[in-house]
């Protein structure tokens, strides 16, 4: 990186210098949180373990929680170790739920800021709590939703279902031939 700043001072004018090491800067940055991601990628994929029945999921994504909140107490990681490792098994678990994970996503720039020293740990605890208030309010939402789009699927299956069940007018015709009642039913 060091030569990389030293090739901006030597071929670009002063004024152009701070650009220059921004971008510089902010092109490591990304390469490397990029490469961060990948890595618990890959350990989260290597720990992570199918449930046998997906009613079992949550309680299999709860002990995968327990394990990053002793590797965080233990300070083999930080915050935002313990917050990217929780967000890498969510997307295993609940590849599905975005709400849930854009809720887990939610916590990474969190405990980035808190790792930092921009926000207290209490502001970090604060603004978590919030998110997890916004998004139990978000699911209940969706789940009265679900609901009401249930009851009315019902309704409606119900109707179809009369409809196919409503006897038909039957008409019958008779005559005599040959000395015989002859009945037709249609």
């Amino acid at each position: 990186m060091l030569d990389q700043i030293d090739g901006v001072v030597k071929g670009a004018l002063p004024g152009e210098w701070l650009a220059a090491i921004r971008r510089l800067y902010f092109g490591a940055s990304e390469r490397l949180h990029r490469e961060e991601r990948e890595q618990i990628a890959a350990e989260e994929l290597a720990a992570f373990v199918r449930p046998p029945s997906e009613d079992m999921t949550w309680s299999y994504f709860e002990r995968r929680l327990i394990e990053t909140s002793k590797a965080l107490e233990s300070g083999r990681w930080g915050p935002r170790g313990q917050a990217l490792h929780a967000l890498e098994a969510a997307k295993l678990n609940f590849p599905n739920d975005q709400s849930f994970l854009a809720y887990r996503q939610a916590r990474v720039p969190l405990a980035t800021a808190y790792e930092m020293g921009r926000i207290s740990r209490e502001e970090y605890d604060e603004r978590w709590a919030r998110a997890g208030e916004a998004f139990a309010a978000r699911q209940q939402v969706n789940d009265q939703a679900r609901a009401r789009l249930a009851v009315e699927a019902a309704r409606g299956e119900a109707e179809i279902l009369r409809a196919f069940q409503r006897p038909s007018p039957t008409t019958c015709t008779s005559q005599m031939v040959l000395g015989r009642l002859k009945t037709v039913c249609r």
